[in-house]
């Protein structure tokens, strides 16, 4: 699918309550375009197929809270 979706259909479809929506993490780029619904969907302009060569980014979160 190479459409897009709605964070309010996101929150429905992994129903979601106000504490886990609050707590929901996006990944965007420098344009402000969603990447990453952390941890639920990634936009198909993220994915990496074989034909990709790189270089890749490694993001990593680090907090004392989990």
């Amino acid at each position: 699918m190479q459409g897009r979706k709605l964070i309010s259909d996101i929150i429905r479809e992994q129903k979601l309550n106000s504490i886990e929506k609050t707590a929901l993490l996006l990944l965007c780029d420098n344009k402000n375009e969603i990447l990453w619904t952390i941890p639920f969907k990634t936009s198909h302009h993220l994915k990496i197929t074989s034909k990709d060569k790189g270089p890749f980014l490694k993001i990593q979160f680090k907090s004392d809270s989990y």
